[in-house]
């Protein structure tokens, strides 16, 4: 079997590439910013929950479009492309300018997004992407959210429910405000890091991408979801400060030093792995509650046959 030649294979290659329509060019705008974005996050901070969180917010505000990708037709106005295009460069501008603690960092997203929306469709007609617009804000709201929430009722709140779950298990638990204890040898005390906020936010944002991207029409239906958000996270996160507890119990009973188990869970990839759980169990709660009022499936209509003439 003959082997095709290079020039050949270049050839089949560069057909398979999509034509530069204004569709196919402004999707490989919106999909470089976005990369960019999370590139910017994951190279000026440490937190990788932000990194997670602002995936999260592009994930959802693609899903939200994703109906109308094929019939996508961009047609901004001239002012929109102008505008659009000026806020686009002063985000990258001021992007490369970005060190750990920088608040920008927050609003590149929201801005970014309103940009890629004046560069589709003209000024007037932006209200089209205001599902993105909404979703990507959430980036700047988990900031101002860090200062308001009522952290020291989460901590005592979160401290008291690993205590109750820790003694169900069985062992000697007792709780002082919020630092846990087990048999007066081993204690964890549930600072802001481990209130849960992040969970919260997270599985909130969740729910308002889930209630734009797959509409429930019972108001009552919208308010159990919302109000059920933050509870999983708050299970969630109890689970994980009993988790933290017992590492440190284990710690004192073997006189280990290594702190390796907590740090994962505490500060590493690890403490993700319960904000994924209770995503999980919010997902498949809401789709229940979307499955229940989209009813059961029409039961499958049998072909009718006609007698043939004899």
């Amino acid at each position: 079997m003959m082997k095709m030649p290079a020039a050949a294979q270049l050839a089949v290659l560069l057909r398979r590439i999509p034509p530069s329509t204004p569709r196919n060019l402004w999707l490989l705008t919106a999909g470089v910013v976005a990369f960019h974005n999370l590139w910017v996050i994951h190279a000026t901070q440490e937190a990788t929950a932000l990194l997670v969180f602002s995936l999260l917010c592009w994930w959802g505000a693609l899903t939200c479009m994703e109906d109308r990708l094929e019939s996508l037709r961009p047609h901004p106005s001239r002012s929109g492309m102008v505008l659009g295009t000026l806020v686009l460069a002063w985000c990258l501008i001021r992007s490369s300018l970005i060190l750990d603690r920088d608040a920008v960092i927050y609003a590149l997203a929201p801005l970014e997004v309103i940009s890629l929306a004046l560069l589709c469709v003209p000024i007037r007609q932006i209200r089209a992407f205001w599902h993105q617009i909404v979703i990507l804000s959430l980036v700047p709201l988990s900031l101002i959210g860090q200062n308001i929430y009522p952290e020291r009722l989460l901590s005592v709140t979160t401290a008291t429910m690993a205590s109750i779950l820790l003694s169900v298990v069985g062992f000697d638990v007792t709780t002082n405000e919020r630092v846990v204890t087990i048999s007066r040898v081993a204690s964890v005390s549930v600072l802001k890091a481990c209130s849960g906020y992040e969970q919260i936010a997270q599985v909130i944002s969740i729910a308002i991408i889930f209630l734009l991207a797959f509409p429930l029409q019972d108001l009552r239906n919208k308010t159990s979801v919302l109000a059920l958000a933050p509870v999983i996270a708050i299970v969630s996160n109890t689970f994980r400060v009993a988790l933290l507890t017992l590492i440190i119990y284990a710690q004192a009973l073997t006189g280990s030093e290594n702190q390796w188990w907590f740090d994962f869970f505490h500060d590493g990839e690890g403490s993700l792995v319960f904000s994924g759980i209770a995503v999980c169990i919010f997902s498949w709660f809401y789709l229940k509650v979307l499955d229940k009022e989209l009813g059961p499936p029409p039961p499958p209509t049998r072909p009718s046959f006609t007698p043939l003439d004899r």
